[in-house]
């Protein structure tokens, strides 16, 4: 049985971890690096995936969301991850690995959002784009050709 100089210690490592929470945070979407397989720059990796996620009127392209609707459906699942994540840690008597949780928690968000870019098949390609897709392919989904906008979703710790 631990003696109470080293449960004072146990609890200063977990308060100090906690409070490292203010200090981190998780980010999720298209980080400065562009797309993992380096053929976009980060800017066109950024355009494409905001154009689609709120459309472009000048362009024609009708809004198809994806981030968004991650955030609204599996938001609170992130923040489960995270939590329980911090409570494995304090039930198994450890400062929480806030490195980890956040990790988890964004790793959790990078899926949701990549699930959603899959899933997205409304409002369908116009025929024009369809007419002229260089790939010729029958496809359904207008945010998956060639699989580089989902992949390019990231997640990293940063210190706000």
């Amino acid at each position: 049985m631990p003696n109470s100089v080293e449960q004072e210690g146990k609890i200063e490592d977990i308060l100090e971890g906690l409070e490292d929470l203010e200090n981190k945070k998780a980010k999720v979407g298209f980080p400065a690096g562009g797309d993992p397989e380096g053929e976009r720059s980060m800017a066109e990796t950024v355009v494409v995936a905001a154009v689609h996620e709120f459309g472009s009127a000048n362009a024609g392209i009708p809004p198809r969301p994806f981030v968004r609707p991650a955030i609204d459906e599996d938001l609170e699942e992130w923040g489960d991850t995270f939590v329980d994540s911090i409570a494995s840690d304090l039930e198994d008597g450890q400062p929480p690995d806030l490195e980890q949780a956040l990790g988890l928690a964004g790793e959790k968000a990078k899926q949701s959002i990549q699930r959603k870019i899959r899933e997205r098949s409304k409002p369908k390609l116009s025929a024009s784009y369809v007419e002229n897709d260089k790939l010729k392919q029958s496809r359904t989904n207008a945010l998956v050709r060639h699989g580089w906008m989902k992949n390019s979703v990231q997640w990293e710790i940063v210190d706000p």
